[in-house]
């Protein structure tokens, strides 16, 4: 019983952690940055780019039309 217990709490830990890890993956490194935003009383997301980067990427927060939602950059 103290096995199965042991066992048990071991998995539980792995999965956890498995968990935890694999929302933060990420596209290659040369691949392309898009800088996406919602319109004012919209729900479509529209997205710009491809930029080189995740620097020039969010450098365009500042460019989109007044009232948007920025949602952020992503590969």
């Amino acid at each position: 019983m103290k096995h199965f217990k042991l066992v048990a709490i071991a998995l539980t830990i792995l999965f956890g952690v498995q968990l935890l890890t694999s929302d933060k993956s990420e596209a290659s490194y040369h691949a392309p940055w898009y800088a996406c935003y919602i319109e004012q009383g919209g729900s479509l997301q529209k997205c710009m780019g491809p930029y080189q980067n995740k620097y020039t990427c969010e450098s365009k927060r500042y460019s989109i039309p007044y009232g948007s939602r920025w949602l952020g950059c992503f590969q």
